[in-house]
C-alpha cells in the first residue's frame, strides 16, 4: 500500500527548480525549510561559514551573504529582498529592499540583473 501522506503538499517547504545557472555550478533543486515562519538565502562567506538558512557557494559573489528571505504569512508566501547589492528579482520585476512581495508557484526568482541567476517556485 502506498502511503498517502508522502503526497500530501507540505507548506512549510518551498520548493525551487533552476531556470538559469548563469553559467554557474548551482543546484538543480533547492528545498528551502520555512518551518519557523521564514528562511533567508545567501552564501558561504570566504571562510566557508554559512551566512544564510540556504547557502550557495562562496564563488557566487553576485550573492549577497544574505540575498533575500522568504516567509510564510497565513498560507502566502512572500519574499523580501535584504538590500542586496547586485538585487532580486521576481518575474522580472525589481524587488525594492526590505518590502515583502507576494511568492506564487511558477514565479521566477532572479538573483542579480547581470547575472540572471534563476530559480523557478515548484
Amino acid at each position: 500500500e502506498i502511503d498517502k501522506e508522502d503526497e500530501v503538499y507540505d507548506s512549510s517547504m518551498i520548493r525551487l527548480s533552476l531556470e538559469n545557472g548563469a553559467g554557474f555550478h548551482c543546484p538543480q533543486y533547492i528545498e528551502i525549510n520555512l518551518q519557523k515562519g521564514f528562511a533567508t538565502v545567501g552564501r558561504y562567506d570566504k571562510n566557508g561559514q554559512a551566512q544564510a538558512d540556504f547557502n550557495f557557494d562562496a564563488s557566487l559573489s553576485f550573492v549577497s551573504r544574505v540575498h533575500f528571505r522568504i516567509e510564510k504569512i497565513g498560507e502566502q508566501w512572500q519574499i523580501i529582498d535584504l538590500n542586496s547589492p547586485n538585487g532580486t528579482f521576481v518575474n522580472e520585476e525589481a524587488l525594492i529592499p526590505n518590502i515583502a512581495y507576494p511568492l506564487r508557484p511558477n514565479d521566477r526568482i532572479m538573483i542579480s540583473a547581470k547575472n540572471r541567476l534563476t530559480y523557478q517556485v515548484c
